[in-house]
């Protein structure tokens, strides 16, 4: 059964999303993810030469969440609609770290039911860096 944004199902370390107001506790699946995604272009020549234009450079957080209540799936949900900066802490021992994110991904976080509960959701977050 799922609890408190997947404690049972999760990893015993605590994740908290805040954007000032609300703070929601979460506990991701054992797929947690730290990746650094670049917005550049390559261009090779004709002589094989290769030029890059980068614009942006960015940690990317992904994981998958189960058992977030209704509350938990609407309120992130809404930060991803609409792109709200949010507060990002990690802590676990021995490492405390923390930063700046918005829910990024093209799709909403959490589009269905934990199945075969209905009081629960499940889905799939990113949180892209901003700071």
């Amino acid at each position: 059964e799922g609890s408190e944004g997947g404690r049972v199902q999760g990893m015993s370390v605590a994740y908290t999303l805040s954007d000032g107001t609300t703070t929601i506790t979460i506990y991701p699946k054992w797929d947690f993810k730290k990746k650094r995604r670049m917005d550049r272009s390559d261009h090779r020549m004709y002589d094989a030469s290769m030029f890059s234009y980068r614009w942006a450079a960015y940690d990317v957080f992904e994981f998958t969440l189960e058992g977030i209540t209704p509350a938990q799936a609407a309120t992130i949900n809404g930060w991803w609609e609409n792109k709200t900066e949010l507060t990002f802490a990690v802590s676990g021992s021995p490492v405390t770290t923390g930063g700046t994110v918005k829910v990024g991904g093209n799709r909403t976080p959490f589009p269905k039911f934990l199945h075969p509960r209905v009081d629960y959701y499940q889905g799939k977050l990113e949180l892209e860096a901003t700071a």
